[in-house]
């Protein structure tokens, strides 16, 4: 596709980061379709499990730490050689975030000189164009070495990132080559919080998965019990595990054989499982811990079914389409989910899963009952899901039409 060395800086929060696969291998993607990635994480992330492919991007990943003599270097040099537009957008930056959530206020200010780090190493690498994940402070910073040097920008909005606060979302929006996000409804979320001219400027492009790899099992599970429920999640509030615990409890009590393992981490981890020791649910709910992209696909082609009870937490926090969902719907698993966000785009209901009412747990537990009872219903929901991941989802085609974006976007700069 790619006849000429293109080079796209990404931009994410955290790198590497276990729970975000969409970003490593929509880079990964990129990279075969013939560019070259590099990547300009805001954190350099050390977790004690990862997925191997991270060593790919090995010799390409460029962090900037607050606290450093080349951070600090590159931000005398841009101040000798550049003060008005250093301080310019250092004051515009500030400003437009002054008055939101505390945490944004602060990455703006925190974030600034490692924007100006950001740019000088982006032009030292001839960088074409950045892709921002995430509508907060990476898109912010990628905002920021627009601003500085030049070079056009997109960003991709998801879930919190968005919901939380929309501050500058509209300067953002208006200022980048192109500004995407993974749903319809947070198409109609923009409008209705930032107006009809920031929705407008966003075009959905839906995340996606890699069909090759999560692909329905050869022989498939027909035994029924114990019914193998599989949550892929991390422990944050928005995931809502205490209704899934609550739904947990809801099938013991009537009398479904079953086993719930759950995949992920986080700082919830110790209330989780106080929670299930609590209920007296250690037999029947299994920590199972972080896993790699590989450890999921064998435990998908174990269990039954998938389930995320994901919820909106006080502060606003809720899913985009979680890509734990399409992985399992990839594998022809049938998939129990809130009806929350951008999910029914995504899992249409009796369809290509089950959707119930978000934080009801005895409704969750009625739609797992559903699948345990029905191995019919869990063949024919399962094919389903596959076919609308297919239609949809495909990480391959999806980051195609990136690529082909972003080429055209260049293409009107030249």
């Amino acid at each position: 596709m790619n006849n000429s060395p293109v080079t796209i800086a990404y931009l994410m929060s955290r790198f590497p980061k276990l729970t975000e696969t969409f970003v490593l291998y929509e880079m990964l993607e990129l990279r075969r379709l013939g560019f070259r990635v590099v990547v300009f994480p805001l954190r350099l992330e050390k977790e004690n499990v990862g997925h191997p492919e991270v060593q790919e991007m090995d010799g390409d990943i460029f962090p900037a730490p607050l606290f450093s003599w080349r951070t600090l270097a590159m931000n005398l040099k841009w101040l000798a050689h550049h003060p008005v537009r250093y301080f310019r957008t250092a004051l515009r930056a500030a400003a437009g975030a002054f008055g939101g959530h505390h945490k944004f206020f602060t990455g703006a200010i925190l974030y600034f000189p490692k924007a100006v780090a950001f740019a000088d190493t982006a032009q030292h690498l001839g960088v074409s164009h950045i892709h921002a994940h995430f509508a907060n402070h990476p898109a912010m910073v990628a905002w920021m070495m627009h601003q500085l040097c030049g070079i056009s920008y997109s960003f991709t909005a998801h879930g919190t990132d968005l919901h939380i606060d929309q501050r500058m979302l509209r300067e953002k929006a208006l200022d980048a080559a192109l500004a995407i996000t993974i749903s319809n409804y947070n198409v109609r979320f923009i409008a209705e919080r930032c107006g009809e001219e920031t929705a407008e400027k966003f075009e959905v492009m839906r995340c996606g998965t890699d069909l090759s790899l999560f692909r329905p099992r050869a022989n498939p599970r027909v035994s029924g019990f114990p019914f193998e429920i599989l949550c892929v999640a991390s422990y944050r509030p928005c995931k809502g595990h205490g209704v899934l615990i609550d739904a947990c409890a809801w099938l013991r009590e009537r009398g479904v054989d079953f086993r719930c393992r759950l995949v992920g981490y986080g700082r919830l981890e110790k209330e989780i499982t106080q929670k299930i020791k609590a209920r007296n649910l250690e037999k029947q709910i299994i920590i199972a811990g972080p896993k790699t992209r590989r450890e999921v696909v064998r435990m998908l082609g174990e269990a039954d079914a998938l389930v995320l009870t994901s919820i909106q937490t006080p502060r606003g926090s809720r899913e985009g389409i979680p890509v734990a969902l399409m992985e399992a719907m990839a594998c022809g698993l049938p998939v129990v989910a809130s009806r929350i966000s951008g999910i029914p785009e995504l899992v249409e209901e009796g369809v290509s899963g089950l959707l119930f009412t978000p934080g009801n747990a005895e409704e969750a537990a009625a739609a797992l009952e559903r699948l345990a009872q029905d191995l019919e219903l869990r063949t024919r929901i399962g094919r389903a899901a596959r076919e609308r991941v297919e239609q949809s989802y495909d990480l391959v085609k999806n980051a195609y039409t990136l690529a082909e974006r972003i080429q055209a976007e260049l293409r009107t700069r030249t």
